[in-house]
Protein backbone atom coordinates (compact mmCIF):
# COMPACT_ATOMS: atom_id res chain seq x y z
CA UNK A 1 0.00 0.00 0.00
CA UNK A 2 2.68 2.41 1.00
CA UNK A 3 4.63 1.64 -2.18
CA UNK A 4 1.63 2.39 -4.40
CA UNK A 5 1.02 5.69 -2.67
CA UNK A 6 4.66 6.57 -3.09
CA UNK A 7 4.44 5.72 -6.83
CA UNK A 8 1.35 7.91 -7.19
CA UNK A 9 3.18 10.79 -5.62
CA UNK A 10 6.10 10.38 -8.01
CA UNK A 11 3.78 10.28 -11.06
CA UNK A 12 2.10 13.52 -10.00
CA UNK A 13 5.37 15.38 -9.73
CA UNK A 14 6.81 14.09 -13.04
CA UNK A 15 7.09 16.58 -15.93
CA UNK A 16 4.52 16.56 -18.76
CA UNK A 17 6.44 14.47 -21.31
CA UNK A 18 3.92 15.16 -24.15
CA UNK A 19 4.39 18.90 -23.80
CA UNK A 20 8.15 18.56 -23.68
CA UNK A 21 8.22 16.35 -26.77
CA UNK A 22 6.02 18.82 -28.66
CA UNK A 23 8.30 21.69 -27.78
CA UNK A 24 11.34 19.69 -28.87
CA UNK A 25 9.68 18.69 -32.15
CA UNK A 26 8.93 22.30 -33.14
CA UNK A 27 11.79 23.47 -35.27
CA UNK A 28 13.14 19.94 -35.66
CA UNK A 29 10.22 17.92 -37.04
CA UNK A 30 7.43 20.49 -37.45
CA UNK A 31 7.22 24.23 -37.94
CA UNK A 32 4.73 26.78 -36.72
CA UNK A 33 4.64 30.52 -37.32
CA UNK A 34 5.76 32.19 -34.12
CA UNK A 35 6.87 35.64 -35.23
CA UNK A 36 5.78 38.59 -37.33
CA UNK A 37 8.33 37.57 -39.96
CA UNK A 38 6.85 34.06 -40.14
CA UNK A 39 3.33 35.41 -40.60
CA UNK A 40 4.60 37.84 -43.25
CA UNK A 41 6.10 34.95 -45.22
CA UNK A 42 2.82 33.05 -45.04
CA UNK A 43 0.89 36.10 -46.21
CA UNK A 44 3.21 36.66 -49.18
CA UNK A 45 3.05 32.98 -50.15
CA UNK A 46 -0.74 32.96 -49.98
CA UNK A 47 -0.98 36.09 -52.11
CA UNK A 48 1.46 34.74 -54.71
CA UNK A 49 -0.24 31.35 -54.85
CA UNK A 50 -3.64 32.94 -55.39
CA UNK A 51 -2.38 35.26 -58.13
CA UNK A 52 0.35 33.16 -59.71
CA UNK A 53 -0.38 34.04 -63.31
CA UNK A 54 -0.28 37.78 -62.58
CA UNK A 55 3.00 37.42 -60.69
CA UNK A 56 4.46 35.45 -63.61
CA UNK A 57 3.37 38.07 -66.12
CA UNK A 58 4.78 40.87 -63.98
CA UNK A 59 8.10 39.07 -63.57
CA UNK A 60 8.38 38.46 -67.29
CA UNK A 61 7.50 42.09 -68.02
CA UNK A 62 10.29 43.29 -65.75
CA UNK A 63 12.82 40.95 -67.35
CA UNK A 64 12.03 41.81 -70.97
CA UNK A 65 10.99 45.47 -70.83
CA UNK A 66 14.48 46.60 -71.80
CA UNK A 67 14.54 44.44 -74.92
CA UNK A 68 11.08 45.41 -76.12
CA UNK A 69 11.65 49.07 -75.31
CA UNK A 70 14.73 49.12 -77.56
CA UNK A 71 12.64 47.92 -80.47
CA UNK A 72 9.80 50.34 -79.77
CA UNK A 73 12.20 53.24 -79.30
CA UNK A 74 13.90 52.36 -82.56
CA UNK A 75 10.59 52.37 -84.40
CA UNK A 76 9.87 55.87 -83.12
CA UNK A 77 13.38 57.11 -83.84
CA UNK A 78 13.19 55.85 -87.40
CA UNK A 79 9.64 55.82 -88.80
CA UNK A 80 10.89 53.96 -91.88
CA UNK A 81 12.08 51.11 -89.68
CA UNK A 82 8.72 51.09 -87.96
CA UNK A 83 6.93 50.89 -91.30
CA UNK A 84 9.17 48.04 -92.43
CA UNK A 85 8.49 46.21 -89.16
CA UNK A 86 4.75 46.46 -89.73
CA UNK A 87 5.12 45.38 -93.36
CA UNK A 88 7.10 42.33 -92.28
CA UNK A 89 4.11 41.22 -90.17
CA UNK A 90 1.57 41.21 -92.99
CA UNK A 91 2.11 37.56 -94.04
CA UNK A 92 1.97 36.40 -90.41
CA UNK A 93 -1.18 38.46 -89.81
CA UNK A 94 -2.89 36.90 -92.82
CA UNK A 95 -2.14 33.40 -91.54
CA UNK A 96 -3.39 34.29 -88.03
CA UNK A 97 -6.61 35.72 -89.46
CA UNK A 98 -7.08 32.60 -91.57
CA UNK A 99 -6.78 30.38 -88.49
CA UNK A 100 -9.19 32.63 -86.61
CA UNK A 101 -11.73 32.61 -89.43
CA UNK A 102 -11.49 28.81 -89.67
CA UNK A 103 -13.20 28.54 -86.30
CA UNK A 104 -16.77 27.28 -86.87
CA UNK A 105 -17.77 28.65 -83.47
CA UNK A 106 -18.41 32.25 -82.44
CA UNK A 107 -15.44 34.28 -83.72
CA UNK A 108 -15.87 37.28 -81.41
CA UNK A 109 -12.46 38.83 -80.84
CA UNK A 110 -12.09 38.43 -77.09
CA UNK A 111 -9.91 39.98 -74.43
CA UNK A 112 -8.18 36.65 -74.07
CA UNK A 113 -7.00 36.68 -77.68
CA UNK A 114 -5.69 40.23 -77.27
CA UNK A 115 -3.94 39.13 -74.08
CA UNK A 116 -2.30 36.23 -75.90
CA UNK A 117 -0.91 38.72 -78.43
CA UNK A 118 0.47 41.00 -75.69
CA UNK A 119 1.97 38.08 -73.77
CA UNK A 120 3.50 36.82 -77.01
CA UNK A 121 5.28 40.18 -77.34
CA UNK A 122 6.56 40.02 -73.77
CA UNK A 123 7.59 36.37 -73.90
CA UNK A 124 9.67 37.04 -77.01
CA UNK A 125 11.96 39.11 -74.81
CA UNK A 126 12.14 36.30 -72.27
CA UNK A 127 13.09 33.80 -74.99
CA UNK A 128 15.72 36.23 -76.28
CA UNK A 129 17.31 36.51 -72.83
CA UNK A 130 17.32 32.74 -72.32
CA UNK A 131 18.68 31.97 -75.81
CA UNK A 132 21.45 34.53 -75.46
CA UNK A 133 22.47 33.17 -72.06
CA UNK A 134 22.51 29.53 -73.20
CA UNK A 135 24.11 29.86 -76.63
CA UNK A 136 27.69 29.95 -75.36
CA UNK A 137 27.16 26.66 -73.52
CA UNK A 138 26.16 24.86 -76.70
CA UNK A 139 28.76 26.36 -79.05
CA UNK A 140 31.57 24.43 -77.36
CA UNK A 141 29.82 21.07 -77.85
CA UNK A 142 30.11 18.78 -80.88
CA UNK A 143 27.19 19.56 -83.20
CA UNK A 144 26.48 22.38 -80.78
CA UNK A 145 24.39 24.44 -83.19
CA UNK A 146 22.04 21.55 -83.95
CA UNK A 147 21.73 20.75 -80.25
CA UNK A 148 21.10 24.41 -79.51
CA UNK A 149 18.25 24.58 -82.02
CA UNK A 150 16.61 21.25 -81.19
CA UNK A 151 17.16 21.12 -77.43
CA UNK A 152 16.93 24.78 -76.45
CA UNK A 153 15.76 27.37 -78.99
CA UNK A 154 12.87 25.32 -80.35
CA UNK A 155 11.59 24.06 -76.97
CA UNK A 156 12.02 27.44 -75.26
CA UNK A 157 10.33 29.55 -77.93
CA UNK A 158 7.46 27.14 -78.51
CA UNK A 159 6.93 26.68 -74.78
CA UNK A 160 6.83 30.40 -74.00
CA UNK A 161 4.35 31.00 -76.83
CA UNK A 162 2.16 28.17 -75.57
CA UNK A 163 2.48 29.57 -72.04
CA UNK A 164 1.10 32.85 -73.37
CA UNK A 165 -1.88 30.91 -74.72
CA UNK A 166 -2.39 29.06 -71.46
CA UNK A 167 -2.21 32.17 -69.28
CA UNK A 168 -4.48 34.23 -71.50
CA UNK A 169 -7.22 31.81 -72.42
CA UNK A 170 -7.08 28.25 -71.15
CA UNK A 171 -9.51 28.85 -68.27
CA UNK A 172 -11.83 31.05 -70.33
CA UNK A 173 -15.31 29.87 -71.29
CA UNK A 174 -14.46 30.92 -74.86
CA UNK A 175 -11.56 28.44 -74.93
CA UNK A 176 -13.67 25.43 -75.83
CA UNK A 177 -11.45 23.08 -77.72
CA UNK A 178 -8.71 22.49 -80.24
CA UNK A 179 -9.67 25.14 -82.80
CA UNK A 180 -9.79 27.82 -80.12
CA UNK A 181 -6.33 26.73 -78.98
CA UNK A 182 -5.10 27.08 -82.57
CA UNK A 183 -6.51 30.60 -82.83
CA UNK A 184 -5.03 31.70 -79.51
CA UNK A 185 -1.72 30.13 -80.51
CA UNK A 186 -1.73 31.98 -83.82
CA UNK A 187 -2.15 35.37 -82.17
CA UNK A 188 0.39 34.61 -79.44
CA UNK A 189 2.86 33.82 -82.22
CA UNK A 190 1.89 37.02 -84.04
CA UNK A 191 2.82 38.96 -80.90
CA UNK A 192 6.05 37.01 -80.62
CA UNK A 193 6.87 37.75 -84.28
CA UNK A 194 6.06 41.44 -83.76
CA UNK A 195 8.71 41.80 -81.07
CA UNK A 196 11.22 39.53 -82.81
CA UNK A 197 10.89 41.30 -86.16
CA UNK A 198 11.19 44.68 -84.48
CA UNK A 199 14.37 43.63 -82.69
CA UNK A 200 15.99 42.35 -85.89
CA UNK A 201 14.90 45.20 -88.15
CA UNK A 202 15.65 47.92 -85.63
CA UNK A 203 19.07 46.39 -85.02
CA UNK A 204 19.92 46.35 -88.72
CA UNK A 205 18.31 49.68 -89.49
CA UNK A 206 19.67 51.82 -86.65
CA UNK A 207 22.52 50.15 -84.82
CA UNK A 208 24.38 48.90 -87.89
CA UNK A 209 25.27 50.40 -91.23
CA UNK A 210 24.12 47.36 -93.21
CA UNK A 211 20.96 47.65 -95.31
CA UNK A 212 18.01 45.97 -93.65
CA UNK A 213 15.91 45.17 -96.73
CA UNK A 214 17.21 41.60 -96.62
CA UNK A 215 16.27 41.39 -92.96
CA UNK A 216 12.79 42.63 -93.80
CA UNK A 217 12.32 39.88 -96.38
CA UNK A 218 13.71 37.22 -94.04
CA UNK A 219 11.51 38.28 -91.13
CA UNK A 220 8.45 38.44 -93.37
CA UNK A 221 9.22 34.84 -94.29
CA UNK A 222 9.66 33.46 -90.77
CA UNK A 223 6.60 35.24 -89.31
CA UNK A 224 4.00 32.93 -90.92
CA UNK A 225 6.04 29.91 -89.85
CA UNK A 226 5.90 31.09 -86.23
CA UNK A 227 2.13 31.43 -86.51
CA UNK A 228 1.67 27.96 -88.01
CA UNK A 229 3.95 26.27 -85.46
CA UNK A 230 2.12 27.87 -82.56
CA UNK A 231 -1.29 27.24 -84.08
CA UNK A 232 -0.42 23.54 -84.22
CA UNK A 233 0.85 23.53 -80.62
CA UNK A 234 -2.23 25.52 -79.53
CA UNK A 235 -4.48 23.02 -81.29
CA UNK A 236 -3.13 20.25 -79.10
CA UNK A 237 -3.42 22.44 -75.99
CA UNK A 238 -7.10 22.92 -76.80
CA UNK A 239 -7.43 19.20 -77.47
CA UNK A 240 -5.90 18.53 -74.06
CA UNK A 241 -8.64 20.60 -72.42
CA UNK A 242 -11.30 18.24 -73.78
CA UNK A 243 -9.16 15.15 -73.05
CA UNK A 244 -8.26 15.61 -69.37
CA UNK A 245 -7.14 12.01 -68.90
CA UNK A 246 -4.22 12.62 -71.32
CA UNK A 247 -3.56 16.31 -70.71
CA UNK A 248 0.23 16.27 -70.35
CA UNK A 249 0.99 13.83 -73.20
CA UNK A 250 -1.28 15.72 -75.59
CA UNK A 251 0.34 19.05 -74.75
CA UNK A 252 3.79 17.49 -75.10
CA UNK A 253 2.83 16.15 -78.53
CA UNK A 254 2.00 19.64 -79.76
CA UNK A 255 5.17 21.15 -78.31
CA UNK A 256 7.37 18.41 -79.76
CA UNK A 257 5.90 18.74 -83.26
CA UNK A 258 6.22 22.55 -83.18
CA UNK A 259 9.77 22.29 -81.80
CA UNK A 260 10.86 19.84 -84.51
CA UNK A 261 9.49 22.08 -87.26
CA UNK A 262 11.02 25.19 -85.71
CA UNK A 263 14.47 23.66 -85.22
CA UNK A 264 14.47 22.19 -88.73
CA UNK A 265 13.77 25.63 -90.18
CA UNK A 266 16.54 27.21 -88.10
CA UNK A 267 19.02 24.52 -89.11
CA UNK A 268 18.39 25.04 -92.82
CA UNK A 269 18.59 28.82 -92.62
CA UNK A 270 21.89 28.54 -90.75
CA UNK A 271 23.55 26.00 -93.05
CA UNK A 272 22.01 26.80 -96.43
CA UNK A 273 25.26 28.51 -97.51
CA UNK A 274 27.32 25.40 -96.81
CA UNK A 275 24.73 23.26 -98.57
CA UNK A 276 24.81 25.55 -101.61
CA UNK A 277 28.60 25.35 -101.76
CA UNK A 278 28.48 21.56 -101.74
CA UNK A 279 26.10 21.36 -104.70
CA UNK A 280 27.28 24.37 -106.74
CA UNK A 281 29.24 22.97 -109.67
CA UNK A 282 28.62 25.04 -112.77
CA UNK A 283 26.73 27.95 -111.17
CA UNK A 284 27.84 30.64 -108.69
CA UNK A 285 27.39 29.81 -105.02
CA UNK A 286 25.08 32.79 -104.55
CA UNK A 287 22.78 31.50 -107.28
CA UNK A 288 22.80 28.00 -105.84
CA UNK A 289 22.05 29.40 -102.37
CA UNK A 290 19.08 31.34 -103.69
CA UNK A 291 17.68 28.31 -105.53
CA UNK A 292 18.17 25.99 -102.56
CA UNK A 293 16.57 28.52 -100.21
CA UNK A 294 13.56 29.02 -102.50
CA UNK A 295 13.01 25.28 -102.97
CA UNK A 296 13.28 24.61 -99.25
CA UNK A 297 10.90 27.43 -98.28
CA UNK A 298 8.34 26.35 -100.87
CA UNK A 299 8.48 22.71 -99.77
CA UNK A 300 8.58 23.54 -96.06
CA UNK A 301 5.67 25.97 -96.12
CA UNK A 302 3.52 23.67 -98.21
CA UNK A 303 4.20 20.87 -95.74
CA UNK A 304 3.42 22.78 -92.55
CA UNK A 305 0.42 24.45 -94.19
CA UNK A 306 -1.04 21.08 -95.16
CA UNK A 307 -0.49 19.83 -91.60
CA UNK A 308 -2.36 22.80 -90.16
CA UNK A 309 -5.08 22.48 -92.81
CA UNK A 310 -5.54 18.83 -91.91
CA UNK A 311 -6.06 19.66 -88.26
CA UNK A 312 -8.50 22.47 -89.06
CA UNK A 313 -10.53 20.33 -91.48
CA UNK A 314 -10.65 17.50 -88.93
CA UNK A 315 -12.08 19.82 -86.30
CA UNK A 316 -14.62 21.42 -88.63
CA UNK A 317 -15.81 18.00 -89.79
CA UNK A 318 -16.13 16.75 -86.22
CA UNK A 319 -17.96 19.91 -85.17
CA UNK A 320 -20.42 19.57 -88.06
CA UNK A 321 -21.17 15.98 -87.02
CA UNK A 322 -21.09 16.19 -83.23
CA UNK A 323 -21.25 19.86 -82.17
CA UNK A 324 -19.14 21.27 -79.37
CA UNK A 325 -16.57 18.91 -77.83
CA UNK A 326 -17.42 17.47 -74.43
CA UNK A 327 -14.55 16.83 -71.99
CA UNK A 328 -13.96 13.17 -71.32
CA UNK A 329 -14.29 11.76 -67.81
CA UNK A 330 -10.92 10.43 -66.71
CA UNK A 331 -11.12 6.70 -66.07
CA UNK A 332 -9.40 5.55 -62.86
CA UNK A 333 -6.52 3.20 -63.57
CA UNK A 334 -6.02 -0.06 -61.70
CA UNK A 335 -2.87 -1.95 -60.93
CA UNK A 336 -4.35 -5.09 -62.51
CA UNK A 337 -4.75 -3.43 -65.89
CA UNK A 338 -1.20 -4.18 -66.99
CA UNK A 339 -2.03 -4.71 -70.67
CA UNK A 340 -3.06 -1.08 -71.21
CA UNK A 341 -0.14 1.12 -72.31
CA UNK A 342 0.60 4.28 -70.35
CA UNK A 343 -0.81 7.62 -71.63
CA UNK A 344 2.69 8.79 -72.52
CA UNK A 345 3.45 5.62 -74.50
CA UNK A 346 0.08 5.74 -76.26
CA UNK A 347 0.57 9.36 -77.27
CA UNK A 348 4.14 8.77 -78.45
CA UNK A 349 3.00 5.90 -80.66
CA UNK A 350 0.07 7.96 -81.92
CA UNK A 351 2.40 10.84 -82.77
CA UNK A 352 4.67 8.62 -84.87
CA UNK A 353 1.73 7.01 -86.66
CA UNK A 354 0.06 10.34 -87.44
CA UNK A 355 3.29 11.85 -88.74
CA UNK A 356 3.92 8.86 -91.02
CA UNK A 357 0.44 8.90 -92.55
Amino acid sequence: MSNSKSGATLDTSAPDTDTAETEDAEGAFIWKPTSVFDRLLIGVYTAVRGNLRYVAVAAVAVVVVSNVSVAVAGMFLSPLVGVFTLVSLIPALLVAVYVWESNPLDRTFSFGVASSYVLGVLFCGLAYVLNTAAQSWFVALPAGTALFFFLFVGPVEETVKLTAVYLSGYDSRLFRGAIDGAAYGAFAALGFATAENALYIVGDGIFTTSPFLGTLVARAGVGPAHVIWSAIAGYFLGLAKTTPDYTVPVVLKGVIIATALHATYNMFVTYRGALAESIAVSVPVSTASTVVYAVFLLTFYIGIWLLLERLVRRYRRAYAEHGLPVPEDPEPSTDDDNDTPSPLASTAIGTLVSLLR
